[in-house]
């Protein structure tokens, strides 16, 4: 699709945006004249005072690092496209889209729509910030800051079941159970000073536990489990208590996760109770 040197907003109508307080707006437009590239953007402040806050940005997006590179204010050309004296934010973020849509700027890192729940990054820019995060370590200054940043952070209902859904359906690969293994080598573990003191905070709490979960509990439990050793199954256990008990561990943390167990070498999988009568009678498998 060509580019398009000119925005008629006037052929645009956004029909399904909701309207709900009417501002006074700007769609503008800052050419570099050097290269002929250059950036859309839309505000409710005057162009003026959008421009200082361009000029005084920290971020190391691609418009601001062209501002750094081409500091001379008569290299700029800062240009109104279109006014609006009332238009709600949702409308404004509508025609901003559909100017970068028309125009294609060189500068815009997304599709616009920023601030208005419009918001969608370009395939391009999707795949750079992936590549650029991807493996990154983060110091501990850095995670410190995050953690700070979400600390009171309420997750709605439908985050939540977003992230149980996902776990759900995760299944762990054998390289990523060693990957995982390996991160976790040299990290120090609680003190017997600290586990004593946790046993005596939790001591006497009792867990609430709805019925249905204790059903799905019990039922759970009740399931016979194998015991897996280089993908090759080694022993079966009527049961996870009876698992737990002969072996002396806490099976169920690892039935639900799929990790391996330390201390055994093994990992644990549910199983029907045909394939466990199966598995002991005809394979022979203690």
């Amino acid at each position: 699709m060509k580019r398009r040197d000119k925005f008629d907003v006037n052929s645009y109508v956004p029909w399904d945006i909701k309207r709900i307080k009417k501002v006074k707006g700007l769609i503008y437009k800052a050419l570099n004249l050097i290269n002929n590239n250059f950036y859309l953007g839309k505000t409710i402040q005057t162009l003026e005072e959008r421009k200082k806050e361009h000029l005084k940005s920290k971020n190391n997006y691609v418009f601001p690092k062209a501002l750094k590179k081409y500091p001379e204010e008569n290299k700029w050309q800062w240009i109104i496209l279109a006014e609006y004296p009332h238009i709600s934010l949702n409308e404004l973020g509508y025609l901003e889209m559909v100017a970068i849509w028309e125009m294609k700027p060189q500068y815009n890192m997304t599709k616009g729509g920023e601030g208005v729940g419009l918001l969608e990054y370009t395939p391009e820019i999707r795949f750079r910030l992936g590549n650029g995060n991807r493996g990154r370590k983060y110091t501990k200054e850095e995670s410190r800051n995050m953690g700070k940043a979400r600390l009171g952070q309420k997750l709605s209902a439908k985050q939540i079941q977003s992230i149980v859904d996902s776990n759900k359906a995760r299944i762990w690969k054998e390289e990523s159970r060693i990957k995982s293994r390996e991160t976790q080598k040299g990290v120090p573990k609680h003190t017997q000073e600290f586990k004593d003191y946790m046993r005596t905070v939790h001591l006497g709490k009792k867990v609430n536990r709805t019925e249905e979960h204790k059903k799905n509990l019990a039922i759970a439990l009740a399931k016979p489990v194998a015991r897996i050793i280089d993908n090759q199954i080694v022993s079966v256990f009527p049961s996870a208590r009876i698992t737990e008990k002969k072996l002396k561990i806490r099976a169920r943390r690892y039935l639900k996760s799929g990790n391996i167990h330390p201390r055994t070498k093994s990992y644990f999988k549910y199983i029907t109770h045909e394939e466990y009568e199966h598995l002991v009678t005809v394979l022979n498998i203690p």
